[in-house]
């Protein structure tokens, strides 16, 4: 006849739970680690507005809207002959940007990317779209 030591089956079932528990607490701290590091630093564009312009206006300055999730944790860059990005102003709202542009009276239309970084690596790019302008005369109606 075997005889169990009752203290001695609690200590092991004990300890077959407490790895268990471990095992799963630590999985689900680095799950909670890498989730909270990708939302950190994800970013999802969801528009800019207006969501074209045209080559030719009048006034060279154009502001974009741009919102997307956590956007403003990111550097923008564009690249575009008579296209230069003047300043991006960051406001309270981490989710918003206003870009100001200068278009050049030669700008051509066109679609350009306008690209945005975190610590130099690229995250998404937006193809922004300088449309030509329509100067005829019977094109307004009111």
């Amino acid at each position: 006849m075997i005889i169990i030591n009752p203290l001695k089956k609690f200590t092991l079932l004990f300890n077959a739970h407490t790895n268990t528990f471990l095992n799963k607490v630590s999985s689900a701290v680095v799950l909670l680690l890498i989730l909270s590091f990708n939302s950190l630093f994800a970013q999802k564009l969801e528009r800019i507005e207006p969501m074209f312009w045209f080559a030719g206006m009048h006034n060279p300055k154009l502001q974009l809207l741009v919102h997307g999730e956590n956007i403003a944790s990111s550097s923008v860059s564009l690249t575009y002959p008579g296209v230069k990005l003047l300043k991006v102003n960051k406001v309270e709202n981490p989710n918003y940007l206003f870009l100001d542009l200068t278009i050049a009276p030669a700008a051509k239309a066109g679609k350009f990317p306008i690209n945005f970084t975190v610590k130099g690596k690229k995250i998404f790019s937006y193809t922004y779209e300088l449309k030509k302008r329509d100067k005829s005369a019977g094109r307004i109606q009111g």
